[in-house]
């Protein structure tokens, strides 16, 4: 997971984006870890999660979702944000058996609080609070 550190800063801090919500609850970041073929290369991987892509366009609760990898270690990542702990466990229930299917092992998921989100597109950052309640605007 030490190699996950760097990227989940670089994705917290600069690609998520949550929007401005009175009273809302802290988001939930989740990471998901699965098995690759060793040294596939970025296009050969992307085409094969292509079809994953239907699983989560219009997802209730998801905010976001990257899919990457790293070929030399031979492992997929997904690194999610969701809206609650609730749905995010709700969703990985349903896809963890058809993510084992599609990969041969069980994908490793890791439930995150989101503390901090900064959005250098919309100029938009968003700090939770002890209580969950978003901050907007910092």
């Amino acid at each position: 997971m030490a190699c996950l550190r760097p990227l989940l800063a670089l994705v917290l801090l600069s690609l998520l984006m949550v929007p401005a919500r009175a009273e809302s609850p802290r988001p939930i970041t989740v990471l998901v870890k699965w098995p690759i073929e060793q040294g596939v290369s970025p296009p050969a991987a992307a085409e094969r999660v292509r079809t994953s892509i239907p699983y989560y366009e219009g997802r209730p609760g998801l905010i976001r979702k990257y899919i990457s990898i790293n070929s030399q270690a031979g492992y997929g990542y997904g690194i999610y944000l969701w809206e609650s702990r609730e749905l995010a466990e709700k969703f990985y229930e349903e896809m963890k058996p058809i993510i084992a299917e599609s990969t041969g092992a069980e994908p490793e998921i890791e439930y995150l609080d989101t503390l901090v989100v900064v959005d250098n597109v919309t100029g938009e950052t968003e700090v939770f609070d002890s209580q969950g309640a978003g901050d907007a605007g910092r």
